[in-house]
């Protein structure tokens, strides 16, 4: 039988193990969220909405760029800082497409995923704006490549 001195030990162990877990956990969460927004950031790229794009995008007769991505997602943040901070990649997206942001967290995110077979972080698609699917991107972490598909 456990006494009553070494039952509250082991209590204490265990919840003081639950807090250094969870702070562990969410500390890492938290500084995944900030690279990934600050990745995001030097792209210089205005993430709009699905909808705002779609929108803007019928406007100017342009097709839209949708990027499914996460501030967390480890290759999406390299495609922001390897591709999308490119000043020619830039470029090309701002003269040609209109950028829309889908976030993994958005209320539109699902409905992306379903409508354009998303199965993962980042995927790419062009769109026309009424949402037809134009072209999938393949997932490129080199500037040249990705212009190549655009």
């Amino acid at each position: 039988m456990i006494s009553q001195k070494r039952l509250k030990k082991e209590i204490l162990s265990f919840l003081l193990m639950l807090v250094f877990g969870a702070s562990f956990y969410f500390g890492i969460q938290a500084l995944q969220n900030y690279n990934g927004k600050r990745a995001f950031a030097s792209t210089g790229l205005t993430p709009l909405t699905l909808a705002e794009a779609k929108t803007k995008a019928a406007k100017e007769g342009k097709p839209v760029l949708a990027d499914l991505s996460a501030f967390w997602c480890g290759y999406c943040v390299k495609l922001d800082r390897t591709v999308f901070s490119q000043a020619r990649v830039k470029a090309l997206i701002d003269t040609h497409y209109v950028y829309a942001r889908i976030d993994s967290e958005s209320d539109e995110a699902a409905g992306f995923m379903q409508r354009y077979n998303a199965t993962g972080y980042p995927t790419l698609v062009i769109i026309q704006p009424d949402g037809r699917l134009i072209k999938k991107l393949d997932i490129t972490f080199e500037p040249e490549a990705f212009i190549s598909q655009l």
